[in-house]
């Protein structure tokens, strides 16, 4: 049995317009893949953003609460002194003289902050001189 010309185009173009169909569902598919690929990736750095200034401030803390330390005694040092209030470390605190160093670290969910300080005692009071991130 021969098929006419006129079934063969119709068979045809039902078979282009299924393979059309079809083909766009796949790159719609692929599309929506992609923005919620690149939605979680965007989610991820928000994330760990916060984490990094949550974890610095925890660090200026610490190095708050070593200041404190030095005004209520004068031969106050530290090395790798943990503060659980802040979930922070003072890595060290040292004086030498008037001049007080301050390095102190903070970790939250993998991320590390890291902060130094330099303050100087004039007898009163304690300045801060110098407070930045490591």
């Amino acid at each position: 049995m021969k098929m006419d010309k006129r079934n063969q185009k119709s068979s045809r173009r039902g078979f282009a317009a299924i393979f059309l169909v079809i083909s766009a569902m796949i790159l719609m598919t692929l599309g929506s893949l992609g923005a919620f690929v690149a939605a979680e990736s965007y989610n991820d750095s928000v994330s760990r953003r916060e984490y990094r200034l949550v974890a610095g401030q925890n660090a200026r803390s610490c190095v708050s609460v070593a200041l404190l330390a030095f005004a209520h005694d004068y031969f106050y040092t530290a090395k790798n002194q943990a503060v659980p209030d802040f979930s922070c470390t003072i890595v060290s605190a040292d004086r030498d003289g008037s001049s007080i160093s301050i390095a102190a670290s903070s970790s939250r969910n993998g991320v590390t902050g890291s902060v130094s300080a330099t303050a100087i005692d004039n007898g009163r009071s304690i300045d801060v001189i110098t407070e930045g991130s490591l």
